[in-house]
């Protein structure tokens, strides 16, 4: 056996590990997870899917609150979260298509009633997702959540969150050597996503439409591959 190093370009993203655990890939999810509590409140995930010679680092943070510890029990990964003065016990969600964090679960309903829902964020409001498809950033009015358009299929309301994704340093080998250390640009970049609501980069909004959606409509899943540049 082997071991490389899986964190040459990012090593100065993993600093003062306070809990560490690793969860095993499984029938249902075909990856590997090690999670690292770092002291900053973040953590730092390194994901490996062996069978396609994968492995990456992420950075996750959780907004409104800090992850504290990690453990794995019986394949599941739970964290203790810091939300405001509150501590909470959470647990990594794998089947759900939602970005959102300290959510709960509700059937479909035209409203939400505020005693049965999860933290919200820090401006007060929650974020309403069913399907894959985002039902706003709502406030409680007269003690409840009332979305523009009902939820028809389960949905999940919490603390909403986008991911963002970085390019390493380019490191490329020419005739004349490494061109690590030189001043270099990028002019075009290629993207896959698959099941996103929607993208933006540099701050613009990208219209990225599933062939078969209609533009005059609110569906705006995202339920195939997409390339854009």
């Amino acid at each position: 056996y082997s071991a490389e190093q899986t964190s040459v370009f990012t090593a100065q993203r993993v600093s003062n590990p306070q809990s560490m655990a690793a969860l095993s890939a499984s029938s249902s999810i075909p990856e590997q997870y090690l999670f690292v509590v770092m002291d900053n409140g973040g953590m730092a995930v390194l994901h490996s899917l062996r069978s396609q010679q994968l492995t990456g680092w992420t950075f996750w943070t959780t907004p409104n609150g800090s992850f504290k510890s990690v453990a794995v029990v019986n394949n599941e990964a739970f964290v203790l979260v810091l939300r405001g003065t509150t501590y909470s016990l959470e647990k990594f969600r794998f089947d759900v298509e939602a970005s959102i964090d300290g959510f709960t679960t509700h059937a479909a309903a035209a409203t939400f009633a505020s005693g049965v829902l999860g933290p919200a964020r820090s401006d007060g409001k929650y974020d309403v997702v069913s399907a894959g498809k985002h039902y706003g950033t709502l406030a409680l009015s007269g003690g409840v959540l009332t979305p523009d358009v009902a939820p028809t299929d389960t949905t999940y309301i919490g603390i909403g969150w986008s991911p963002t994704v970085e390019t390493l340093p380019p490191e490329i080998d020419t005739p004349i050597g490494s061109l690590h250390v030189r001043p270099k640009r990028l002019s075009q970049v290629s993207v896959t996503i698959a099941g996103s609501v929607s993208v933006r980069a540099n701050g613009q909004d990208l219209d990225v439409w599933d062939v078969a959606s209609d533009p005059n409509t609110q569906d705006r899943r995202k339920s195939n591959t997409y390339h854009f540049r």
